[in-house]
């Protein structure tokens, strides 16, 4: 995966992450519904805006991220393999689609049965809303009937469809964080925390009998408000007799600021990494992280015929019986060419000095590129020298 690609979302997940987590210690058990619901709503637009504040400036360093190359083994029969490595990057994509395929798949079908649920309301499935569709079954009685409309009409008024369509849609992409699936439960939650508070002011125990008349029926989709959610139920009425929270602890929320602050300031560490690079002229500055990173021509197929064509197993090492990896370092300037080469570590001399030597004439890379313009990358190499008969 591209550096900057990981980095942004490694910030965006720890900042979604702490906001989150605030979330749960300081507000989920209070009956703030309505700032709840906002904050949760936040936490998206913020964890995906605020990377970029000061994703381009830290992308220009000298001691941080060291852009490595698969490690390529030569046989001493002159082969050159490249070792497996994981392809975060395929990997990542590969279920972020799926998950993007899924997500509009259901969409589909909630669409195609609200279209049949027009036509037919007999059908046993559970009182729900989809924006300004709402749908109740005849089965139910007209007074619960009544009480379940207006309870409906609540989410269809203030929009907790799209809510959730945000946060299934976010999570498509951030899957790998626990907490974006436990957010989207508690943000469902409280939109029956926010519909309950209304309706029930009425005639309180007759709602409860109502919910509790209703734990049983059929779910339709996980992309609607549903009013019989049984897991919810037991959790919606003792919210329902929970006592208001005192409203002076709304100031608490002011404390999304300093968490913000925080968050940042964890993400920006992340730019921070230890390298053994040296300080150059700031006229000839070296990327390590960059938005596109340098490619030997051909790319890595082409870069292990030439190495398996060039490189010669010394004779002193196989006599010597020496083999081991070679660390060789490099900077891949704004023309291609391949310069400041050095050897970080390796086994023994011979092996260091025939790594060098192909280094140095290897020809031309495509130069690495920072907002669209070529800038010069250090980049990593480990040669592993490897006697056929080990």
């Amino acid at each position: 995966m591209n550096s900057m690609e990981f980095i942004y979302l490694l910030k965006s997940t720890l900042i979604f992450s702490v906001m989150y987590l605030c979330y749960h210690l300081l507000f989920s058990k209070t009956t703030f519904f309505q700032l709840n619901r906002f904050y949760l709503l936040a936490i998206i637009p913020i964890s995906l805006a605020l990377p970029f504040l000061n994703i381009s400036n830290s992308a220009i360093i000298e001691n941080t991220f060291l852009a490595e190359l698969p490690e390529i083994t030569i046989n001493s029969n002159q082969q050159a393999v490249s070792n497996s490595v994981i392809n975060w990057k395929n990997i990542y994509w590969t279920i972020s689609i799926s998950l993007i395929a899924w997500y509009f798949y259901k969409l589909t079908r909630l669409v195609w049965l609200i279209i049949k649920l027009r036509k037919d309301i007999t059908k046993n499935i559970l009182p729900f809303s989809f924006f300004n569709f709402i749908y109740i079954p005849k089965s139910i009685d007209n007074e619960s009937k009544n009480m379940i409309l207006d309870h409906e009409k609540i989410h269809a008024k203030e929009l907790h469809s799209l809510d959730i369509l945000i946060y299934e849609l976010y999570k498509t992409l951030f899957w790998f964080n626990p907490l974006v699936w436990i957010a989207l439960k508690n943000v469902k939650n409280n939109h029956e925390f926010i519909a309950d508070n209304i309706v029930s002011q009425s005639n309180k125990k007759h709602y409860f009998n109502v919910l509790i008349a209703q734990l049983l029926g059929a779910n339709c989709s996980d992309l609607v408000n549903n009013f019989n959610n049984q897991l919810l139920i037991k959790k919606r009425i003792a919210m329902m007799k929970t006592q208001k929270t005192n409203s002076i602890k709304a100031l608490n929320y002011l404390l999304i600021i300093p968490i913000m602050v925080i968050a940042l300031m964890g993400a920006a560490t992340l730019n921070a990494q230890e390298s053994n690079a040296k300080t150059v002229k700031k006229a000839d500055k070296i990327y390590e992280l960059v938005d596109q990173m340098p490619e030997f021509k051909g790319g890595m197929d082409a870069l292990m015929k030439y190495l398996g064509n060039n490189v010669t197993y010394p004779e002193k090492a196989k006599e010597e019986k020496i083999d081991g990896k070679v660390y060789v370092s490099f900077v891949v300037n704004k023309k291609g060419k391949v310069t400041q080469v050095k050897i970080e570590k390796g086994p023994d001399e011979s092996l260091n000095k025939e790594a060098l030597r192909v280094i140095n004439k290897m020809p031309d890379w495509t130069p690495g590129k920072h907002e669209g313009k070529n800038v010069n990358v250090k980049v990593n190499l480990p040669i592993a020298f490897k006697l056929e008969d080990k």
